[in-house]
């Protein structure tokens, strides 16, 4: 209690009496009084206490007490201040060895001064450390490594020994294609930079709808997930479904509710029963369907006036939903709709005259009806990545991209948890890199996005007009290839062979980056490809 009170106070000289006096007389202390106190001595990366600090670690180290990532942390950051880089190299290494997660704020500010000493066997330690730790690089880490391709001064070993730049510059162009997607127009510069100064000049290029390069000609790639690697999400899926979320903690849900299971119907059990049922009728329907439709998300679709949208949550409109249906069959495609059983209920959808509509779906087996207590995107989620298990083509139309979802797979793996509690605070979501490329992948190949093209010549615009509803919805399919870093020409195993090769660099100017309306995500991994707005710029670098 007196050292929580030190702590909470910031009184540092009465939390070094108490430490002294532990020490001194051998009482006993718990592991999380040293934490307090490193936290409290290397405060905001202070310098004033260094003796103190080693004399605590000597006592941690002899009790047997592991530094924990918090207190490391600040560890870290007073050694830097002092100029100690092999010092907070090694606190790092510490940690990892026991066992402790380790985070970005004490990865990036390591990885940037080895990266500025030059000493290129600890860059690839650092590097090894984030992968091992799942912490993805993102645009800080990768200014930091090409400004250390680029640098004056001889990149060296641990050994001290000159090594040749283009050994990191090829590691650092097979990171960048990694990202599905395009780069900074800072990391763009600097990789453009590299190559030139090597006498291997990139020119911009525009890229073709079918892919095709207007400087070199050639076709781009379109990468897309292996069959495996979406059924590892499906399982997942599946996890999070049987654990967590199969409405047993909203089962008040199902009481006083309309069966609206009607007959025909491939409806089942609820919970996890239910969801077994439904992938029995996946399973049954392959190569029936080729297009899955977030039912509630067009169905709450609102063009606003001028440029974009928004959504209505409070009544559904179902026409939406039957017009972006009968679209999609003309356009020789075969849609599945999903809904909650909540906008189908039998009275709500006589009385506001959808009932017809609803029966005809139901007659030609487009409707699929998710039960209460469940929530529906689980399940036009799970079809979407089935039905591209065998159909390349298959695709999954929303304007959602799943976030929220998105994360809670990637938690699950890590922890194998699927489950987020408010209570706790925060958001504890960790991100798996390995998933995360594999569900961007996915997603990039196969979803498509929607608007309503503006139907007055003036470009004025009337919420819910009837004059909007007989424009065509304006779909946008994924493009013929992946925008993202690509190599071509040299086909080798070795990364400094591939460099080589000839390479194609997307990138793009940091406002028109965040001008994506329907890119909720803030971070750098997260500037997916596919519903940009805007034309991306590519490098064409020739080969050697």
């Amino acid at each position: 209690k007196a050292f929580n009170k030190c702590s909470a106070e910031t009184n540092v000289e009465r939390a070094l009496v108490l430490f002294y006096e532990v020490r001194d007389k051998g009482l006993d202390a718990e592991g999380h009084v040293f934490s307090q106190l490193l936290n409290l001595l290397c405060r905001d990366g202070a310098t004033a206490h260094v003796d103190h600090v080693d004399n605590v670690v000597a006592v941690m180290k002899q009790r047997g007490v592991p530094l924990v990532e918090s207190s490391g942390k600040a560890m870290v950051a007073m050694q830097l201040s002092l100029g100690d880089i092999d010092g907070a190299f090694s606190t790092v290494q510490e940690l990892a060895a026991s066992g402790q997660p380790l985070r970005r704020r004490i990865l990036r500010p390591v990885l940037q001064a080895v990266c500025g000493l030059g000493e290129d066997q600890k860059v690839t330690e650092v590097l090894k450390l984030f992968g091992s730790s799942s912490v993805d690089l993102e645009e800080d880490e990768f200014v930091e490594l090409l400004a250390l391709c680029l640098g004056d001064k001889d990149v060296k070993s641990l050994a001290g020994e000159p090594m040749e730049r283009p050994t990191r510059m090829a590691e650092v162009m097979d990171l960048l294609t990694d990202l599905l997607h395009g780069v900074p127009e800072r990391i763009a510069r600097s990789v453009e930079a590299w190559f030139a100064r090597r006498g291997r000049i990139p020119q911009v290029a525009h890229i073709s709808a079918s892919g095709r390069c207007s400087v070199c000609r050639t076709k781009l790639g379109n990468v897309d997930v292996r069959p495996d690697q979406v059924a590892s999400m499906l399982r997942m899926i599946d996890k999070m479904v049987e654990r967590d979320l199969d409405g047993k903690s909203r089962s008040f849900e199902l009481e006083g509710s309309e069966n609206i299971f009607r007959d025909g119907t491939p409806q089942g059990l609820r919970g996890a029963g239910h969801f077994n049922q439904f992938k029995k009728f996946i399973e049954a329907n392959r190569g029936k369907f080729d297009t899955v439709i977030d039912g509630a998300n067009v169905g709450f679709f609102l063009p606003l006036n001028g440029v974009g949208h928004k959504y209505e949550r409070n009544t559904i409109n179902l026409s939406k939903i039957d017009k972006m249906t009968r679209q999609l069959q003309d356009e020789g495609r075969r849609p599945l709709i999903f809904l909650h059983a909540s906008h189908v209920m039998p009275r709500a959808i006589e009385r506001s005259g959808y009932a017809p509509m609803v029966n005809e779906w139901i007659r030609t087996g487009v409707l699929y009806v998710t039960p209460f207590g469940m929530n529906d995107d689980w399940f036009w989620l799970y079809a979407g990545l089935a039905l591209t298990q065998e159909d390349r083509n298959a695709v999954v139309l929303s304007n959602d991209k799943m976030t929220d979802h998105h994360s809670a797979l990637l938690l699950l793996e890590k922890t194998g948890t699927g489950v987020e509690d408010p209570r706790r605070g925060g958001n504890s979501m960790a991100r798996n890199a390995s998933t995360f490329h594999e569900f961007v992948l996915w997603r990039n190949r196969h979803w498509v996005t929607f608007e309503l093209p503006r139907p007055r010549e003036d470009g004025r615009h009337r919420e819910n007009s009837n004059d909007n509803w007989k424009m065509p919805f304006a779909l946008t399919f994924p493009p013929a290839y992946t925008t993202a870093v690509q190599a071509e020409g040299v086909v080798a195993s070795s990364p400094v062979a591939r460099l080589m090769g000839r390479w194609h660099v997307p990138y793009t100017l940091e406002a028109e980056a965040r001008s994506d309306p329907f890119d909720t995500s803030s971070t750098f991994r997260d500037l997916p490809d596919t519903h940009r707005k805007y034309q991306w710029k590519w490098l064409c670098i020739p080969p050697s």
